[in-house]
């Protein structure tokens, strides 16, 4: 399975869950699966090469379950992965953490559904961010991934 690397082209939940004995690599702009685990296939392609650079998961409040089950596969392979319930503390000042940690991130890892693309709220404010960073990134790095939630 080939797929573009785009933002009108999207990786679904279940796209990194069918393989999970595959994974993705990044040849001349295509992403590729090919045999091995999940955060395996996605530290490749990645290129992750330093454990303590984290992936931020970006995802809307109705999405939490979907960004929780991923946050555990990546974490369970190897990535460290960002995610605001597990990442903040009580009585950090929460905004700032989370534009920090987008910052610092080594990719954005974006979940986008139905909801999360008709509502309001700081999950806009967060991808916004994101493609803020993704415009200073080089074109060969993979920054930005968005993952399709399906209802």
């Amino acid at each position: 399975m080939v797929l573009p690397l785009g933002l009108a082209d999207f990786l679904t939940y279940e796209d990194f869950s069918s393989f999970s004995d595959g994974y993705w690599v990044q040849e001349e702009g295509l992403v590729t699966a090919l045999p091995l685990t999940l955060g395996t296939k996605i530290s490749l392609a990645l290129g992750i090469d330093t454990p303590g650079r984290p992936v931020f998961l970006n995802y809307a409040r109705e999405d939490a379950d979907t960004a929780m089950r991923l946050y555990e596969a990546l974490s369970a392979a190897g990535v460290v992965v960002w995610l605001d319930k597990i990442a903040l503390t009580p009585g950090q000042i929460w905004k700032e953490e989370v534009a920090q940690a987008i910052q610092k991130s080594r990719a954005f890892i974006a979940l986008l559904s139905t909801g999360s693309i008709t509502k309001r709220g700081y999950a806009q404010k967060e991808l916004r961010l994101g493609l803020e960073i993704l415009s200073e990134i080089p074109p060969s790095t993979v920054y930005l991934i968005p993952v399709r939630v399906e209802s």
